[in-house]
């Protein structure tokens, strides 16, 4: 409250300051692991294995591999590197969050884990469709890749952030 006694304003500069900050924070931590181990044991795990998976799952009869960091066929191997695996949308929602005013903690916790669950949801999604376009269809490869895909991954952060401020905002007013 301020001395008027009217609810004060959250000021986009504080926000805007901390998400940068936070955003920062967590791509330079994420420059500290090591290309070789994402290639070699993170992004096989979380990537390339489960969408080989998928792929077989909706094409029986694809010819497909997971080799370390890629999904490979006959005609393609797609790659996996920084950048491809979802980091920049992450790091995107989780500096919004922290930087979130009004919200307990634990709000941002769950928040988090919702976010990071979705989000790998979607990359996931991204890749298949990817793997898809790249066999059936190789001349939307490019602009799904490189433009269409990533802005509708910032666009999703955007929607589940301003759904997720509604849900913590309600149950924060709710709380108090």
């Amino acid at each position: 409250m301020n001395t008027m006694g009217e609810a004060s304003v959250p000021s986009p500069w504080g926000f805007g300051l901390t998400m940068c900050l936070v955003y920062g924070a967590l791509y330079w931590a994420y420059g500290l692991v090591p290309d070789h181990w994402l290639a070699q044991s993170a992004y096989p795990s979380l990537f390339t294995h489960p969408g080989v998976a998928i792929i077989q799952w909706l094409e029986p009869a694809a010819q497909v591999r997971a080799e370390a960091n890629q999904i490979i066929t006959s005609s393609v191997a797609l790659e996996v590197v920084r950048g491809c695996d979802g980091s920049g949308a992450l790091f995107l929602l989780l500096a919004a969050l922290v930087a979130a005013e009004g919200v307990r903690w634990t709000a941002r916790a769950w928040g988090a884990l919702a976010g990071a669950l979705m989000l790998y949801g979607l990359n996931e999604a991204r890749l298949v469709a990817l793997y898809f376009a790249a066999v059936h269809r190789p001349t939307w490869f490019n602009s799904l890749h490189e433009y269409f895909i990533p802005s509708l991954l910032v666009m999703s952060v955007g929607l589940f952030y301003f759904g997720w401020t509604a849900l913590a905002g309600s149950s924060s007013s709710a709380e108090s």
